[in-house]
Order: structure tokens, then sequence, then C-alpha cells
């Protein structure tokens, strides 16, 4: 099966029909796909169907990737990305990078809405026209809320250094990093627009913090505290090769809702959060990675 099946060099999907198994003449199945390796894509044989499912969706991905080139680039010439904001996200990365995080975005939302994992040339065809007709729109969307967040950011931004020097150092180090870890290199690009949409709310309950932690550090300090408590433990279960992945976004998450329970609770929390919730979340960590 992989002397007949393999290729190095895919360029399109010039299958007609790819089968999803294939039985070797001693009777064994072998599974097909196209792997994803980066700028180009290649068909190997499997020995686990899911291995090759998930291989398989990421290879047709590369392919329309490769196929919409050209539409690709004209949107993200034609977004519509003013100087003003450019001014304001300078300090994150340069227009081009913006534009390209912002259209990777929108078409990882595309594909999303799209079967995955084509096997004829018909149904690439469909998913390659379908992306091509809701590129841009979806990256104008993304854009809008890029721009939310980047307003929000830049209204936090005065508060993120001590009036005085010295002062509270602790807690404006924790501001930052705070930020730092929300606006990391290709957060635009690497999270759903549902994670984002929830930026600018972490950035104005951030602000409030700001304002008030000028006003009493030693309130703030006892705060900071009860947060520390729970990001001291995703921080030791992220640096884990064999943490569960679900569970520890599960957490990163509620940490981020508790900050705004606790520094800016009239913004409210998108979904309930307490100590006990948090602590179970911790546990169920524990308990796959002491």
């Amino acid at each position: 099966a992989d002397t007949d099946l393999v290729r190095e060099e895919v360029d399109q999907f010039d299958f007609e029909d790819l089968p999803d198994t294939v039985v070797s003449s001693g009777g064994l199945s072998a599974f097909p796909a196209l792997v994803d390796l980066g700028e180009t894509v290649a068909l190997r044989v499997f020995e686990r169907r899911d291995e090759a499912l998930a291989e398989h969706i990421a290879g047709v991905d590369r392919l329309v990737h490769r196929a919409l080139a050209d539409r690709i680039k004209q949107a993200q010439r034609q977004l519509p990305v003013n100087n003003t904001l450019m001014l304001k996200w300078a300090g994150f990365g340069s227009a081009a990078q913006l534009r390209s995080d912002v259209v990777a975005a929108a078409l990882r939302d595309c594909l999303d809405m799209q079967p995955r994992g084509a096997r004829t040339r018909e149904a690439f065809e469909k998913v390659k026209t379908a992306v091509t007709r809701d590129l841009f729109p979806t990256a104008v969307e993304r854009l809008k809320l890029a721009e939310s967040i980047i307003e929000a950011h830049a209204e936090l931004a005065p508060w993120l250094e001590p009036p005085l020097l010295g002062f509270a150092k602790a807690n404006y180090d924790d501001l930052r990093e705070q930020r730092d870890e929300l606006l990391f290199p290709g957060f635009l690009r690497e999270l759903s627009a549902g994670r984002l949409q929830h930026y600018p709310r972490y950035l104005r309950a951030m602000r409030l913090r700001g304002e008030r932690l000028r006003q009493d550090p030693a309130k703030d300090q006892a705060r900071m505290l009860q947060v520390h408590l729970y990001w001291r433990a995703y921080v030791k279960h992220r640096a884990s090769a064999n943490a569960d992945e679900v569970a520890l976004d599960d957490l990163r998450w509620l940490i981020e809702e508790l900050r705004v329970s606790v520094f800016a609770q009239e913004l409210r929390t998108a979904e309930s959060v307490s100590p006990k919730r948090l602590s179970k979340a911790v546990e169920a960590l524990d308990k796959i990675h002491p």
C-alpha cells in the first residue's frame, strides 16, 4: 500500500477519489492521508485510522491554503486598517503582521464552517469555493474584534506604570504579566473569535484594577494573592509535557474570569466562578500530573 500511494510532493488536490482505507494483499488495512508539512503536502499511509484522519484534515486545509494564496494576499491588502489603529498596535507588531494574523484566523474560521477532510475532487472544490466567498467578510469581522481589543489596551496602557518609582512593584509586575499572557505574539491568529470576544472585558477589568491600585495598594495585594494561588498551579501544570490540554485551557480562562470577579466585579463574569470551582479544576490536573 505504501509503495503504490505515497507521494512526497502534492501541489494540488488532483485525486478524483482518495480512499480512506486500503487493504494489502495480505489482508492488512492501512489508512491513506494527506499530511501538512508546513509549506508542502505529502500523501502517506498510516497504520491507525484516527491518526490518519487528523493528519488528513490538516493536509487538506494546507492544500486549500495553497489554492487560495492569491486570494489570501488580496484579503490582506484590502483590509481597512487605518493609521490611528496602527499607532495603537505599534508596540505589538507591524501592519503587515496584523493583516496576516487577522486573515489567517479568518481562513481557519471559514474552514471550520465547512466539512473537513475532503476525499474527492468535488468535495474539495466545494470547500474551496465556499472559503473563497467567505474569506474577506470573515476577515473584516475579525478585524473589528481586533480593533476593540487594541482600543481597550490603549485605554489600559497608562495604568500599567506606577505613579512613583518602586510603588507597589509586585502589583504592577503582576498587571504587566497578565497583559503579556493575554496579548502574546500571534494571539489574534491563534485564538478563536469566541475567546477573543472576552478580551475587551478582561482589559477593562485590568484598567479598573490599575485605577484602584493607585488608591489602595494593600487591598489590591490581598486580592492578587487570591488569584496567585491558582495562577501558580496553572503555570506549574503548563510546564508539564503530560498536561491535559483541555483541562489546562479550562483552568486558564477560569482564572481570567476570577480576576474580573476579584478586581472589577461590576463588569461581571462570563460564567460562574468561585474558589471551589477553581480548586476542583486544579485537583483534576493534579490527578493527571501530580
